[in-house]
């Protein structure tokens, strides 16, 4: 793997929680494979799924713009290559902003993301997505009183 790969990797990786920011959707969707495997199981419980990337960004688009504002940023990134695959690590910061009167205006998720990407017409995309929660604070009950 080219340094040229690991920053092309990294790029989608930042490019895609740019877009979820920005709810530019349209951009959101093109950093994933038509078809993506989610895992936020130890953050929401459940189980992963895997699914069509359009239906992940209807459900991100249907409760995210709802909150007044969120902030994704990501750091210490370490890319390995799997079988002409790509493997991501990086920490998460994810903070969402809601004024409300049930509790603390925000909340707050630091953890961990393990992605899978692959080239698919000469550019990297997300084909698997864990987020591994490390720490959270503010109001865990944030995303729920945005969808009252």
């Amino acid at each position: 793997m080219t340094l040229k790969d690991k920053s092309q990797i990294e790029e989608t990786c930042k490019r895609l929680v740019w877009a979820i920011d920005r709810h530019d959707w349209k951009l959101a969707l093109e950093q994933f494979r038509k078809e993506v495997t989610l895992d936020y199981t130890e953050l929401f419980g459940g189980v992963e799924e895997k699914l069509l990337a359009e239906t992940v960004i209807e459900r991100w688009s249907s409760f995210l713009p709802r909150l007044k504002a969120t902030q994704h940023t990501l750091s210490n990134f370490l890319i390995s290559e799997i079988d002409g695959d790509a493997l991501c690590y990086s920490y998460v910061d994810g903070f969402h902003y809601l004024p409300n009167d049930k509790g603390e205006n925000y909340w707050n998720v630091k953890g961990f993301y393990t992605q899978q990407l692959k080239k698919q017409n000469g550019k990297w995309v997300i084909h698997y997505m864990k987020l591994t929660p490390i720490y959270q604070s503010g109001n865990l009950q944030l995303l729920t009183i945005a969808q009252l």
